[in-house]
Order: structure tokens, then sequence, then C-alpha cells
């Protein structure tokens, strides 16, 4: 395949925290993954994969809509809704590059719902036509 601008895009809604872990994995090296808000694109730098129970649930009980960004103090990261979890990222660009607690700051902390926009990413298609439905 030859990548596109789409190949770094995040689809919240149907890539899981194994997709987009590998996403990352592959692509880094190039460029950083991406998705957007109101349009405007947003580059994802430092994956944190969450494994801590406890954070997990109470993410869970937050929200369960793909795409929803919330900080985590103690993880130091912004924690996003995937199609089957939270993966976290430590570095965000927007307008600028910052670390996840002022991204919070400036950002998050503004709006009563931080939801990034899930954009399709055409890497995944043959994917999405053999997995079964959840």
């Amino acid at each position: 395949h030859k990548l596109n601008k789409y190949a770094f895009f995040i689809d919240w809604y149907n890539h899981t925290i194994e997709d987009i872990d590998r996403l990352y994995r592959a692509l880094n090296d190039i460029a950083n993954l991406r998705t957007s808000f109101r349009q405007k694109p947003v580059r994802l730098k430092l994956l944190t994969l969450i494994n801590d129970q406890n954070i997990i649930d109470n993410l869970n009980v937050i929200s369960p809509q793909p795409g929803t960004a919330i900080y985590n103090k103690s993880l130091e990261c912004i924690c996003i809704r995937c199609k089957n979890g939270w993966i976290g990222f430590q570095k965000i660009a927007y307008r600028k590059s910052m670390y996840a607690r002022d991204f919070q700051n400036g950002y998050i902390s503004k709006i009563d719902r931080f939801v990034f926009d899930s954009i399709h990413n055409p890497l995944f298609d043959h994917i999405y036509d053999r997995r079964l439905p959840s």
C-alpha cells in the first residue's frame, strides 16, 4: 500500500486498542498518528497503554462515547475512548505541541465534553470486512 494522509488517522468508533497500538508502532517513525477536533488537525504523540483496571473503570463511568478525551493525572496522559477501551497519549499537537497536562488546562477543561472526530482510515478496510460483529 502506498501511504496517503488518511493512513495516519484514527477512527475511534472502529479501531481497537490493538489496532491503534499497531498503527502507532508501524507509522510513528514516519509521522505522528492523527485525529481532529472541530475539523482542525491534531497530532498524537507518546502512546501509553492503560493497564490499571481502576483507572479504566473510572473512565468507563465517565463516558462510553468513542473519541472522548479525558486527562488522567496519575498517568499524566490524555485518555481517549476507542472501540474496545481506552488508550493514552502523553503529548498532543493542536496548533502547537504540548504535554497532556497543558492540553488539559488549555482545551479539555474549557469544554463540557471533549470528543475527537472519528476519521475513516482506508488501511483497515480489508480488516473490517473480515471481523465478526462485536
